[in-house]
């Protein structure tokens, strides 16, 4: 530091000197004025009228340009005053030798000041001298604080993103002496970089950017790739002539780079540029509260694209990409609110049997197809109709200013006229649609929703492929839906299931070998619900896998009972659905109700669908080896009616299957059904695997059934599924009319 004398101090000791400086602050802190004198970085010599006749500079930052721009100027153009008159206060409040200025702006150029404290000493008639301590870093410091604080209170009030980044690009500024910033964001759609913010360079100026980064883009790439600032010197070397006027306009000779960097996922967002006149010179302080708020800078953008995530989450289908209920509900409202005589029609989409398709193929396939409806959904030529996924394989399409949804609704069929080509397989689909119209359905959107979605209910309800328009006496049905799922739920522990069990009998022993047990439902108001009813509402509120346990732990004390009492071999076969062998937990269950009940697991046949092997094969082919090790059977339920074919029974474990109703229904008159049941009993004979034919009724369909050696039937001929006691009490009538069927001969 040089000596006090050599800049144009008095040779006054600091606690001397405090007694001469009226301080225009309140208790204000000594220390401060101590540190103007011990380390000055600059003193203005002021003659009598105010006007600066020689400048000392003492900070390497402030010799580059002081000397020059300060040289003559007055003090009321160099130091920011709110009057304006900054030398005339100054004579008028001087009433000692020396006057201290806790702080003030001292501008260096027209347009670039910095902060300083000071102490005015008076040099007789001669004028002042001004000496000066550069508190700009401290002030900074104070500044970035308060513009940290701004964006937070920014980001709370929900601002935009582009405000809050033009905030942060003027607080960049005010760290950087003479800086101008601009923020470019990363377009990962488009791999480019798009201006974010700039609050004081025009779109012109900002296309300098892109010639920066063509010159330097290695460099630029590397600084990105570390998260490290790049300087970049003498711009006006890469920057077409048409743009050089620009940036000499500003006295712009270089350039900081910072890049943006994502704080949580380590990936570009974009980058912050500086233009400033000296590069070289910027102090550290000046680059360390700019990367401050540079890495704040990250931490918005971050925020933000969370924030559009999660809103855009919040509104549209992950899987599809298409509107969600949410976003669907809001364009019905704005479409309703915008014209209230403007007729909608809202078509909801079902696909029929959808749950089979993954049962059958995977999950993964079923996505793949929702996928490809959604697109072709969207294909509409109605460019104005807007495609929304519900939930599963639910869709919805609003069509504005449709009188007649006729045309619409048969290009919607004409989609599930073709197939689904996945991996190479062709799945052909049908679904059911429902049809709700504003305002004659409905007023709102939630009430539009409801009826749109009762009746496609009512379309489903009615078969595969049909077409239901909104009918107020279907109200009452949907609302018997789910007045049954709220029954469905206490159903279990009131006792309200029970098990009917139907014959299984061999024609040829004349021996009842087994039965199936068929579940039924006793509601307390409407009596007994049919299985076809309840059964998938169990699968759809998730209560399948409970209540199949109850009814493989009933059904397995039922064969120790009667296998006990009447001293013969006798099968039980349980129904599974596909949820239940889906089950981790199946083999242990089946374990647990063999031990219960003491039931001997070769008694034990469990019945699954062809569709059931097809979901996840290996896994399949796992669960049969694990039942099949502990002894139980498995048994092919609806056979020929799936997606299978014959070389199941070689690959899969399975003891028997049984022939599907749809083929036993017509085999007196329709040849085609005796060669199908013939072709099956002998190659499944070839296997060594067992047959079962359902849905024999008549003695005419015994006897063709017995014609092609099928020796094991179960129908409505014997029976119907019976409660237990009545299965007891039927027995011996049975066994009776079987010995005979057995003797007989056509």
């Amino acid at each position: 530091m040089k000596e006090k004398e050599e800049l144009g101090i008095p040779k006054i000791k600091a606690n001397q000197y405090k007694g001469l400086v009226q301080d225009n602050s309140i208790k204000a802190n000594d220390r401060r004025r101590e540190k103007v004198l011990v380390s000055p970085s600059l003193t203005l010599s002021l003659d009598r009228y105010g006007f600066v006749k020689e400048v000392k500079a003492y900070d390497e930052r402030l010799t580059l340009n002081a000397a020059s721009n300060l040289q003559n100027k007055h003090a009321n153009e160099l130091i920011a005053d709110k009057s304006g008159a900054f030398f005339s206060r100054l004579k008028n409040d001087m009433k000692e030798p020396a006057f201290f200025l806790p702080e003030f702006r001292l501008y260096l150029k027209e347009d670039t000041y910095r902060w300083f404290r000071g102490i005015v000493i008076k040099n007789g008639q001669n004028g002042y001298e001004l000496i000066c301590h550069d508190i700009s870093k401290e002030k900074n410091d104070i500044e970035f604080l308060e513009d940290q604080q701004k964006v937070w209170n920014a980001m709370a009030d929900q601002a935009p993103l582009s405000v809050i980044l033009s905030q942060l690009a003027k607080a960049i500024e005010r760290q950087i002496d003479g800086g101008v910033c601009s923020v470019f964001l990363y377009d990962e759609v488009k791999q480019q970089f798009q201006l974010g913010a700039s609050p004081h360079l025009s779109y012109n100026f900002n296309r300098v950017t892109g010639f920066l980064l063509s010159a330097h883009h290695s460099q630029a790439m590397t600084a990105i790739q570390k998260n490290e600032p790049l300087i970049i010197t003498r711009i006006l070397d890469y920057i077409p002539d048409d743009y050089r006027a620009f940036l000499q306009e500003f006295q712009i000779n270089g350039c900081l780079l910072f890049p943006l960097v994502s704080v949580r996922f380590r990936e570009i967002q974009g980058i912050i540029l500086v233009f400033c006149e000296n590069v070289k010179g910027l102090m550290a302080g000046e680059q360390q509260n700019s990367m401050k708020l540079v890495k704040i800078a990250s931490l918005v953008i971050d925020y933000y694209n969370k924030e559009k995530e999660l809103k855009h989450t919040g509104m549209y289908d992950t899987l599809t990409g298409l509107p969600n209920r949410s976003s669907l509900t809001t364009a019905i409202e704005g479409e309703i609110e915008r014209d209230t005589n403007q007729p909608l029609v809202l078509l909801c989409i079902d696909c029929d049997r959808f749950q089979l398709i993954n049962d059958s193929f995977g999950y993964e396939t079923g996505d793949r197809i929702l996928q490809q409806l959604a697109e072709k959904l969207n294909e509409n030529p109605h460019k104005e109709n807007m495609v929304a996924r519900l939930n599963g394989d639910k869709f919805v399409v609003l069509s504005k200013n449709c009188e007649d949804p006729t045309l619409f609704i048969k290009n919607i069929q004409a989609i599930f006229d073709q197939p689904w080509i996945i991996n190479g397989k062709e799945i052909y689909l049908t679904a059911g649609i429902g049809i709700a119209k504003y305002p004659a359905d409905g007023r709102d959107a939630e009430t539009l929703l409801k009826r749109v979605e009762k009746a496609l209910y009512t379309a489903k309800t009615e078969g595969r492929s049909h077409v239901c328009f909104f009918r107020k006496e279907s109200e009452s049905s949907f609302s018997s839906r789910l007045s049954l799922e709220q029954d469905l739920y206490h159903a279990l522990e009131k006792e309200q299931f029970s098990l009917y069990y139907q014959p299984q009998v061999n024609m040829v022993t004349g021996e009842i070998v087994g039965a199936e047990a068929l579940m039924r439902w006793k509601h307390p108001v409407h009596g007994y619900i049919p299985p076809v009813k309840f059964i998938p509402l169990l699968e759809d509120i998730g209560l399948i896998k409970p209540v199949g346990e109850w009814v493989l732990n009933t059904a397995c004390h039922q064969q120790t009972t009667w296998a006990s009492k009447y001293s013969a071999p006798f099968h039980m076969s349980v129904n599974l659905s596909p949820k239940q062998f889906e089950e981790d937990t199946l083999v242990s269950s089946v374990k647990k109700a063999l031990n219960l009940s003491g039931m001997n697991a070769a008694h034990l046949k469990l019945e699954i669908t062809e569709s059931m092997l097809l979901n996840e094969e290996g896994r399949a082919l796992g669960m049969l080896n694990r039942l099949n090790e502990i002894g139980v059977g498995v048994s092919i339920d609806d056979f020929g009616t799936g997606y299978s074919s014959l070389s199941y029974l070689k690959r899969f474990p399975i003891q028997t299957i049984k022939i599907d109703r749809a083929f036993v229904k017509d085999i007196e008159q329709d040849k085609r059904d005796q060669l199908i049941i013939k072709a099956i009993i002998d190659l499944s004979r070839a296997l060594n695997v067992g047959i079962i034919a359902e849905g024999a009724e008549t003695i005419n369909q015994i006897n063709c059934l017995r014609e092609a050696e099928c020796h094991t039937v179960q129908g409505y001929f014997f029976s119907q599924p019976v409660p237990p006691e009545v299965f007891e009490q039927k027995l011996p009538e049975w066994m009776k009319l079987a010995k005979i069927i057995s003797k007989s001969r056509k």
